[in-house]
């Protein structure tokens, strides 16, 4: 998440089932630095306060919070319950917020420890559809998605090889990857997972030919892209993470 927060993303969103989202909470507070307010002597009384207490460290050690406050955030999402929590994250935000739980939206999704039971295979594939984003013609990228694992149910192991293609998944075993980087892991028995979007398949197999009236269109198309990219430069955009635990 720090890294995350820090380096690699604009947006952190941390989710959790209900009954841990306390103790989610708490450690991501833990690791926020807030932003200093100066309206008053008061705010700045409130601000000296916070200033104090981080420099206690994070749950009384010497490490010191780096999360800026508004990169990361905390969402209830169960995967079983998952329209119910999207809606109510939409709800939550106000108008000049993203959407924390906007479908499609992720360019990352990680997972940690997140299959254990068969009756949550499924609901967590269907999430991981939901939130994540397809490769599209304007060269748009497919959302990465890695799960970091280890067997602790193996029917659920099973059964998220076998379902994944039904939501337009495809699961590839990588752990090789973690020798050279993370040879612990490697000690620990962890697996890593990264999940393919699948792109939608075209009709028998083959792409279809485009008339020269649709070739035309899309050179004209093209032109006026860019024509405007020299008008007006448009804003980053900013990248996404979204984390399941």
């Amino acid at each position: 998440m720090i890294l995350a927060a820090t380096k690699l993303s604009s947006r952190v969103v941390m989710t959790e089932a209900a009954e841990v989202m306390d103790i989610l909470t708490e450690n991501v507070d833990q690791n926020k630095v807030e932003t200093p307010t100066t309206n008053s002597e008061s705010d700045s009384d409130d601000d000296d306060d916070k200033l104090s207490n981080n420099i206690n460290g994070i749950h009384g050690t010497s490490s010191k919070p780096v999360c800026p406050e508004e990169s990361v955030s905390v969402r209830r999402l169960r995967w079983d319950c998952l329209q119910e929590d999207v809606l109510a994250a939409a709800a939550n935000n106000s108008s000049a917020q993203e959407n924390d739980l906007k479908p499609n939206s992720f360019d990352t999704i990680v997972g940690t420890d997140v299959v254990f039971s068969p009756s949550l295979v499924c609901p967590l594939l269907e999430t991981i559809k939901l939130m994540a984003r397809k490769k599209d013609v304007e060269s748009t990228k497919a959302t990465r998605i890695y799960l970091c694992l280890q067997v602790r149910c193996a029917d659920s192991h099973s059964l998220l090889f076998s379902e994944a293609h039904k939501y337009g998944l495809e699961v590839v075993d990588v752990t090789g990857e973690l020798t050279s980087c993370c040879p612990w892991a490697v000690e620990l028995e962890c697996l890593l997972l990264k999940i393919n979007v699948k792109e939608e398949p075209t009709t028998h197999g083959k792409k279809r030919k485009k008339s020269s009236k649709e070739k035309k269109s899309k050179k004209t198309s093209s032109k006026e892209k860019k024509s405007k990219k020299k008008d007006k430069k448009s804003p980053k955009r900013r990248k996404r993470e979204l984390m399941l635990t």
